[in-house]
């Protein structure tokens, strides 16, 4: 993804494990973040997606009313894809890669977090880099070089830092690789 959320997306957070659509309790969170700000709805967005040219049975973005979500959990998404604000306050991306992004003002990652008690962000953090830590074993020539970058845009560099220490290896696979060695 890069870096996808606006300088003005403030509180961002990576979600482990997530599958191809939100489902319950993080759907639940989510709808209770979104009704909070006063917001009945939101956009889906498919993103790119092998074949799709020949897929016609679904359209590629489409608007999802709080009052049918049900229509949405019940969609069966198998791609990435991004759920968002009708003003461009908050983002949700789900990634291909087995993780999802969510950001958004203060206040509605702290009502989404509320809404779901059982989940911990560091747990979450911790988790994925756990999984990019073993990925490179697994798949010979893998490149991770994207982890990192990617980590300090949801949380900042000082955060990410934190974060990184709390999972054994992570230095090595993540920055090792980027250091200059000296001459």
């Amino acid at each position: 993804f890069g870096s996808p959320f606006a300088a003005y997306i403030e509180c961002r957070r990576i979600l482990w494990g997530t599958g191809w659509q939100i489902e319950s309790p993080i759907l639940d969170g989510l709808v209770a973040a979104i009704r909070n700000i006063g917001e009945d709805g939101f956009y889906v967005s498919l993103g790119a997606w092998p074949d799709y040219e020949n897929r016609n049975e679904d359209p590629r973005h489409w608007y999802v009313p709080l009052s049918d979500i049900r229509g949405y959990d019940q969609h069966g998404f198998t791609w990435e894809n991004a759920l968002f604000s009708i003003h461009g306050t908050w983002g949700v991306l789900i990634s291909e890669e087995g993780h999802t992004l969510i950001g958004g003002q203060r206040e509605f990652i702290d009502v989404f977090r509320a809404a779901v008690p059982e989940l911990d962000f560091d747990s979450e953090a911790r988790r994925f880099l756990e999984y990019w830590i073993a990925a490179p074993r697994r798949w010979k020539g893998l490149d991770v070089t994207w982890v990192l970058p990617q980590l300090q845009h949801v949380y900042g560099v000082e955060e990410a830092d934190r974060i990184f220490k709390l999972v054994p290896g992570a230095d090595e696979v993540f920055r090792a690789p980027l250091a200059v060695p000296n001459a």
